[in-house]
């Protein structure tokens, strides 16, 4: 069988397994829809600092590379120092959930659709991997003396706000926060669809070999 036919099928084998990894959109609560006036910020302004959390569901195995949402920054870009997320395996405010990973960092920030000081922040540099399920996401911004809220995609269902990390008041029902979590899916094909992929090279290199 000719080397450069060889190679081409077990690249083109190599590409096909590797697009199962699904790059791109993992989760998407919803777009900005309007602000949900609800504190997310460590100014203390709010009268101490508070969290959102909102739920979200992994459908693969995955490893989560990002996470963007839609905030209001009553103070503008100026105000803004870096933002905070946490995932937990179940809603930390009621449901006793358990901190599965933290990060924080200064986010990218894009002027959103609504105007005035709605902007989307995206927070990357990490890798957390995840196996399929409902997990809870954290959302809160560093910010100096201002207001920060998380925008709304839709009315109140299940998300949740604490104050002081926990300790202060614990509030349900929350509009959904307008998010969206980014990464890869890990899981590979079945070996049913690999024979499939196997059986494609064989059939090159008979018809090969015919010739």
């Amino acid at each position: 069988m000719n080397i450069k036919i060889l190679k081409a099928a077990i690249a083109g084998l190599v590409l096909s397994v590797s697009g199962f990894a699904n790059a791109g959109l993992i989760y998407d609560n919803g777009p900005a829809i309007a602000d949900s006036r609800r504190c997310a910020e460590t100014s203390g302004t709010c009268n101490g600092t508070w969290t959102l959390f909102d739920d979200f569901i992994v459908s693969n195995d995955s490893d989560i590379t990002s996470v963007t949402w839609t905030t209001n920054l009553y103070g503008g870009l100026g105000d803004y120092n870096s933002s905070n997320i946490w995932f937990y395996d179940n809603d930390p405010v009621f449901g006793s959930g358990n901190l599965l990973f933290s990060y924080s960092d200064a986010g990218t920030t894009v002027a959103n659709a609504l105007g005035g000081n709605f902007y989307d922040i995206t927070l990357s540099g990490f890798t957390e991997t995840i196996m399929a399920g409902t997990y809870w996401i954290g959302i809160q911004h560093n910010t100096t003396s201002n207001y920060a809220t998380v925008a709304m995609s839709g009315t109140s269902v299940n998300a949740t706000q604490w104050q002081n990390g926990g300790a202060g008041a614990r509030i349900s029902s929350q509009p959904e926060l307008a998010f969206r979590i980014n990464g890869n899916s890990t899981e590979v094909p079945e070996p049913s669809t690999l024979a499939i992929f196997a059986l494609g090279i064989m059939g090159l290199a008979s018809r090969r070999f015919k010739k």
